[in-house]
């Protein structure tokens, strides 16, 4: 026997070019924070590849979105939404407890304010000037009478969503 163990403990594999990884805020953040025994992160030089490959190959998610909620919820049993994280607030566990109409309320919303930004990001009619002024106007009404984009007594992948809506727009309205 070699002194060597291979375990194949690893949940999911993330491969993405660096030049993603440094202009994506949110996903850096969410890599960083991620279990290194549950997701094995695969890093090329250039290029733009970015995949999440769940269960040795069963299933590969190529869009930024699925692969930052995944991450966050059943990818790696729910791991980045329990104490201290709480990134899906506390909303992803399929039962139990937090199963209610409220938490897929909660995960609904995410995905809809999640691929408001991917539009705007992907330079789609809400990036042109009008757009931009709506989006605002409808975040700043929005807002108005809350804390967060959607019901979370914490900081959120939610506020986080939020957080790429401010670094898609400010460079824009600048």
């Amino acid at each position: 026997m070699s002194g060597e163990v291979v375990s194949e403990s690893t949940l999911a594999t993330l491969t993405v070019a660096s030049p993603i990884l440094e202009k994506d805020t949110l996903l850096a953040l969410v890599v960083a924070v991620a279990p290194p025994l549950q997701l094995t992160v695969v890093t090329k030089k250039k290029g733009n590849d970015l995949s999440l490959e769940l269960n040795r190959g069963a299933l590969t998610l190529s869009s930024r979105n699925a692969i930052l909620r995944s991450i966050c919820s059943m990818a790696l049993h729910n791991r980045l939404d329990m104490a201290p994280y709480f990134l899906m607030g506390g909303n992803s566990s399929p039962s139990g407890a937090t199963s209610s109409p409220s938490a897929a309320l909660a995960m609904g919303a995410i995905s809809s304010w999640m691929s408001v930004a991917d539009t705007v990001r992907k330079g789609g009619e809400a990036s042109s000037p009008e757009g931009l002024g709506q989006l605002l106007d409808h975040l700043d009404a929005f807002l108005a009478t809350r804390s967060f984009l959607v019901s979370s007594p914490s900081a959120t992948l939610y506020v986080n969503a939020l957080t790429d809506h401010w670094i898609l727009l400010v460079p824009r309205t600048t």
